[in-house]
This record gives structure tokens, C-alpha cells and sequence, in this order.
């Protein structure tokens, strides 16, 4: 790693990987390696044109093909191997896998009525539970900030996986979970300086055109000015 890094910020820009044929039909995902479909490839292209002038020391993925292809749209650009970490992975949702939500919702009523209750304690059958995804998903993100000392790297994850960390991050329950949003291709930026570690960017689609922007109403970027970050200092 280039010295001159230990005298620049560090930044860890976290991404959700691009759309795949279950997200279009909303089926749940999970562990289930489903490649990204045409429209996904083009929104990882796009994500890969944001990041092509930003110089990167790295790019992570998750294990699971919709990851890997995302953050190969942005490795290739820079000469960058792929980098696995499997505490990177989706929320394993074990018998609910394949599933459509409208079929989950008739058929696991009171699982369903649980986990709104408690989603950080209720296990869903021949899964995970969501504190089990945060310990991991914040284990790796400890790896990526222990492993790097300065510049810019990407990590390409799921949706639960960010969305908990983000509860840890921000101190927020994970009952809260669903205040939070991560879209396919959304970028949350993170930046490590002398004041300590900070949130600088939430859930970022402007890379994003119009037509594939993700059909979910409501979302915007957010982007931290200094002095407002949401994130305690102590987590670096």
C-alpha cells in the first residue's frame, strides 16, 4: 500500500449489488446464488462508470454470484481482483428461500408477526437471525477498517447484510431496521479521518439513469456535510 495512505482519509464505499431476476418478481434471495439479469448487468455498469476515476485499493464482494458480478463492474477498471469475504453474505432466510413475499405473507403469518416484533431474535426456520447477520456483517466491516489505513475501497453486499450494520453503526435497534433503505446499486459512504470514522453518503443511485433506477417510491440519496455526520466516532 502507497505510505502517502496513512496521511489520507480512508474511505469505505459499501454497495447493495445490482438487480436479478428474483428482486424484479420478489422472491426472497437469501443464500441463493441467483446471477444478476440483463437489467442488473446494466446498473453494475453504471456503478462501475461512478467509481472509474476514483482511484481503489481494493474491491470485497460477498460469495454469492449477484455480488461478485457487481463488484466486478467496478474491479476491472482498475486492474483489481475481486476480493471474497463471506461475512459479506445475505441473510440466510433458509425455508423462506425462493419464495415469492405475496406467498410468505399467507402462508407465515405469525412468523411474519414475530419477526415485525423482534426481528433481531427470531430465527426464521433453517436460517438466521437478523443479530446473527450484524455480528458477521459488522465483523467484516471491522476487517476492512483494521485492513486499510487510507485511500478508497468498495465492498459489494446485500440488503439485510447493510441494513444491519447501518443499525449498528447509527446505534439504532434493529427493530428500526425498516427505516433505512439500501437499493440496488445504492452506495453508503463511510470516511476515517483524524476526527474518527463518519457517514458521509446514504444509499447513493445518482450514478443510477432514470430507467433503471429501482421501482421503489420514495428514495433519495443522502449526502453529510461535516458536522452532521450520525455515526459515533468510536466505532473506527
Amino acid at each position: 500500500m502507497p505510505p502517502d495512505n496513512a496521511k489520507s482519509p480512508l474511505r469505505i464505499h459499501l454497495a447493495r449489488h445490482a438487480e436479478t431476476e428474483w428482486n424484479r418478481v420478489r422472491r426472497v434471495q437469501g443464500v441463493s446464488d441467483i446471477p444478476l439479469n440483463e437489467r442488473g448487468m446494466a446498473q453494475a455498469s453504471a456503478l462501475g462508470a461512478r467509481f472509474a476515476a476514483e482511484p481503489l485499493e481494493a474491491v470485497y464482494a460477498s460469495p454469492l454470484a449477484r455480488a461478485r458480478q457487481t463488484a466486478e463492474a467496478i474491479a476491472s477498471a482498475h486492474g483489481l481482483e475481486v476480493q471474497i469475504i463471506g461475512d459479506l453474505s445475505e441473510f440466510d432466510q433458509g425455508d423462506l428461500e425462493g419464495r415469492y413475499l405475496s406467498d410468505i405473507a399467507r402462508e407465515y403469518p405469525e412468523l411474519l408477526a414475530a419477526f415485525g416484533k423482534e426481528p433481531g431474535k427470531v430465527r426464521i426456520p433453517g436460517g438466521e437471525t437478523l443479530t446473527e447477520v450484524q455480528t458477521r456483517a459488522w465483523r467484516a466491516f471491522t476487517l476492512l477498517l483494521d485492513r486499510h489505513t487510507g485511500g478508497s475501497i468498495v465492498a459489494v453486499s446485500h440488503n439485510m447484510t447493510l441494513l444491519t450494520l447501518l443499525c449498528r453503526f447509527l446505534g439504532m435497534s434493529l427493530t428500526h431496521f425498516r427505516r433505512l433503505t439500501q437499493s440496488s446499486t445504492g452506495v453508503t459512504s463511510f470516511e476515517r479521518g483524524i476526527q474518527g470514522l463518519h457517514l458521509r453518503v446514504l444509499n447513493d443511485i445518482s450514478h443510477l439513469p432514470p430507467e433503471l433506477r429501482p421501482e421503489e417510491p420514495g428514495i433519495q440519496p443522502v449526502h453529510l456535510r461535516p458536522g452532521e455526520e450520525n455515526g459515533p466516532a468510536e466505532n473506527a
